[in-house]
């Protein structure tokens, strides 16, 4: 079991699965880089999603209508469910380093749960000579089970199993300095700062576009339906409304911008010689109009969307053919990309 989470990868296809969708991608690789083969999805009700077979059932309708016919999986764990992050300790021998983390492990299984663990030493700490960096990665151990267990029963073999924050980083980190990564979904949003491409501070926040339109219903008296619209039509465009619907998410712009000054303080606090230069959004932060802006403005911070193709070779017209759904692939997308991981 302890092989998969960060196992190797070979001849697969990544299967992505959140509160509201299934979502699988294929890419090969070449000497230069990568190439899309495929891509699969289906919705899941939000009320259902957690039930095994309703799983099965939309995860073998996704791979229908994909076209893939590979049997090797990779899949993630859910930010909630795992645990990532850099650490600095005292140059050690190898035996003393793991009894470090065992002891980590042991204190972090005592609040979450059994644990399944890997551990990477990065080198030398770029703040202490005499210390090294080191990037641990754990996740439920049961949550894991489970999940092999429901994709063998459909005759799927798993073969690694990775916590999304490094699919995430995989697929979006263009730079090898410091860079927060903000992937907004239906309900949570992730925010990861990376630094040399390696996730180093995560944080999920149980909030995420629902926010919007739940604060938009609750402040304009408006039908659920009519509150969806506006978030996608609208977002946070100021002169819409006369500024109505901006006056109406303030409280939830805040929480949004409030989280990257703290993440953004924190980390700079604690490595004081690695300044967050960028900031790059995905998920619905890439595709709700005036999103950018507003955290543009309200940040002071260069912003951009994620471009998750930038190292992938596709075709105009499948790129138009995925253009809508495209934003919500990082994870995906970065699981497809462990083949280089060998």
């Amino acid at each position: 079991m302890l092989r998969r989470l960060l196992g190797e990868a070979d001849g697969f296809f990544a299967l992505d699965i959140s509160t509201t969708a299934i979502r699988l991608i294929q890419l090969s690789k070449h000497s230069d880089g990568w190439k899309y083969e495929r891509y699969g999805y289906q919705p899941l009700d939000v009320n259902l999603g957690s039930d095994d077979n309703v799983l099965i059932d939309a995860i073998e309708k996704a791979i229908s209508s994909s076209g893939i016919k590979l049997k090797n999986v990779v899949i993630s764990t859910p930010n909630e469910v795992s645990n990532v992050w850099v650490g600095e300790v005292k140059k050690t021998t190898d035996e003393e380093l793991s009894k470090t983390i065992t002891t980590h492990i042991k204190r972090l299984e005592s609040k979450q749960g059994e644990q399944n663990y890997r551990y990477s030493n990065l080198g030398k700490s770029k703040s202490d000579k005499d210390k090294m960096d080191v990037l641990v990665v754990s996740a439920d151990k049961g949550f894991i089970e489970n999940r092999i267990e429901l994709l063998e029963s459909i005759g799927q073999n798993v073969i690694a199993v990775e916590p999304e924050s490094l699919a995430l980083i995989r697929s979006v980190a263009t730079s090898e300095g410091a860079e927060l990564v903000i992937n907004v979904k239906d309900f949570t949003t992730d925010y990861v700062v990376s630094y040399k491409k390696t996730p180093h501070l995560v944080k999920t926040i149980p909030y995420g576009a629902g926010l919007l339109v739940g604060m938009l219903q609750q402040n304009l008296k408006i039908d659920t339906a009519l509150a969806q619209k506006y978030v996608a039509d609208y977002g946070l465009n100021p002169e819409i409304m006369n500024g109505q619907i901006v006056k109406a998410l303030e409280a939830a712009i805040n929480q949004f911008t409030n989280e990257i000054h703290n993440l953004t303080n924190s980390f700079e606090k604690k490595n004081d010689k690695k300044k967050i230069k960028k900031i790059v959004l995905t998920g619905y932060g890439a595709v709700i109009p005036y999103f950018l802006d507003t955290i543009i403005d309200r940040t002071d911070k260069k912003t951009e969307i994620a471009d998750l193709w930038h190292e992938i070779a596709i075709s105009d017209k499948e790129k138009s053919e995925l253009s809508a759904v495209s934003p919500h692939l990082a994870v995906a997308i970065g699981l497809a990309k462990r083949e280089a991981q060998k």
